[in-house]
C-alpha cells in the first residue's frame, strides 16, 4: 500500500528531484538510502573515533616514556654538573695551596681503569685471525 504526500520544494530541491527521477530513483528509495547511509556511516564514524582514540592513547604512553627517559638523562647531567661545581668549590677553598689543588684534581679527574667491555674489545682487536685460520687449515 502506497501513501502519498504533498511536499513543497525549492528550486534546488526540485532540480535534485529531477536528477533522481532521471536516474530511476524513487523518493522512497532515496529515504531508505539516507537512513542506510546514516546508520552505516554513523557506526563507521564511531569506529574511526575509537581507533583514533586508541592511537592517541598509545602515542601518549610513548611520549610519557620519552619524558621519563629525558628526565633521567637530565638528572644524570645535573649530577655531573653538581659534582664539577663541588670540585671547583674545593679548589677555591684551597686558595694558594697548589699541592692541595693538584691532589684534588688528580683524585677527581684521574684516568679510570678500563671497563670489562673495553678490555674485551682490546682483546678482540689483538687476535691474529690469519694465524688462527692457518692452524685450522
Amino acid at each position: 500500500m502506497a501513501n502519498e504526500i504533498t511536499v513543497e520544494l525549492n528550486d534546488e530541491q526540485l532540480e535534485r528531484y529531477q536528477i533522481m527521477q532521471e536516474n530511476g530513483l524513487s523518493i522512497g528509495e532515496a529515504i531508505d538510502l539516507i537512513f542506510y547511509l546514516r546508520d552505516h556511516y554513523g557506526v563507521r564514524n564511531d569506529q574511526l573515533l575509537e581507533d583514533r582514540l586508541e592511537h592517541l592513547i598509545i602515542k601518549k604512553a610513548k611520549l610519557e616514556e620519552e619524558m621519563k627517559n629525558t628526565d633521567n638523562d637530565l638528572t644524570a647531567e645535573l649530577q655531573k654538573v653538581t659534582a664539577e661545581m663541588d670540585v671547583i668549590d674545593k679548589l677555591k677553598d684551597t686558595a694558594y695551596d697548589f699541592e692541595a689543588k693538584e691532589k684534588i684534581l688528580e683524585k677527581e679527574y684521574a684516568p679510570i681503569d678500563d671497563t670489562y667491555e673495553m678490555k674485551v674489545q682490546a682483546h678482540k682487536r689483538g687476535i691474529k685471525w690469519g694465524k688462527f685460520f692457518n692452524k685450522i687449515l
